[in-house]
């Protein structure tokens, strides 16, 4: 089964109204192909946005631009019901339904400026029949959480929206570091894994980022490999899309356990 994802490295600027982050965002779904699987945007994509913005956004978009997509639009810290306050990805999908998954692993910094604590809640979805692991950011750097979707969920991809922000000059230090991570993550677990990252060319006199939107897929082997970017599919501008084949990745899954570089799992991931 071949399946479509999207990854997008739009966001908030800093002086930007909400107004004019949305319209942007609006011409940014209407590039996502039809038949797309899940589209994904950057952590905390809505800057200073209130959570009452940001859902009355997606119900205007809902029934019209983004009818019958399935868009991980980032992340925003907000309490869920009446719970303690967490950094949620926000899920529109499923007839339109909204679905919340919370970070588990926290920066010093987002508890610190925005008080919030690690999430307990669900890492995983189905769309289209799909099983799909949602983590946000520093929680791919846990190595057992991944497993753990393996094992227990069977997820067959995962879509992370991340925010790797760093001191100002260290953004290619960040850059090498994610990409590390994910091509050793997808490696791994033979997994398809697509990332939304803020922009590495955004302007800021704050801080430095680095800029890893990409979508990778494990099952991908070729000779011209010459430098890291090259494991990856990467943005033409604000976004990246790219086609995996799932049983490609299957096979190749078997391949890693016969030769005894895979032990995530059994070999029935489909």
């Amino acid at each position: 089964m071949a399946i479509s994802l999207f990854s997008s490295n739009l966001t908030k600027l800093e002086n930007e109204s909400f107004h004019d982050f949305t319209e942007r965002l609006i011409d940014e779904i209407q590039q996502i192909p039809s038949d797309n699987l899940i589209s994904v945007f950057p952590e905390y994509c809505w800057g200073n946005s209130s959570i009452d913005e940001i859902l009355l956004f997606m119900d205007n978009v809902k029934d019209e631009e983004a009818n019958g997509k399935a868009i991980l639009f980032g992340s925003a810290p907000f309490a869920i019901k009446s719970g303690d306050k967490t950094n949620n990805g926000i899920l529109l999908h499923d007839n339109s339904s909204i679905h919340y998954f919370p970070k588990s692993h926290l920066t010093a910094e987002e508890t610190r400026r925005h008080q919030l604590v690690g999430g307990t809640g669900s890492h995983q979805t189905k769309i289209g029949g799909i099983k799909i692991g949602i983590l946000i950011c520093a929680d791919l750097w846990d190595a057992g959480l991944v497993k753990n979707l393996i094992i227990k969920n069977k997820i067959q991809i995962l879509a992370v929206p991340a925010f790797t922000v760093v001191p100002i000059g260290f953004a290619q230090y960040a850059r090498y570091q994610w990409f590390s991570l994910c091509l050793t993550r997808s490696r791994e677990f033979v997994l398809p894994i697509v990332v939304a990252d803020h922009s590495y060319s955004t302007p800021n006199n704050k801080f430095s980022v680095g800029g890893i939107t990409n979508i990778i897929d494990p099952s991908i082997k070729h000779k011209n490999i010459k430098t890291m970017e090259d494991f990856f599919t990467l943005p033409l501008g604000t976004s990246v899309s790219s086609i995996v084949n799932l049983e490609k990745v299957a096979k190749y899954r078997i391949y890693r356990s016969e030769n005894r570089m895979y032990h995530a799992t059994s070999k029935t991931i489909v």
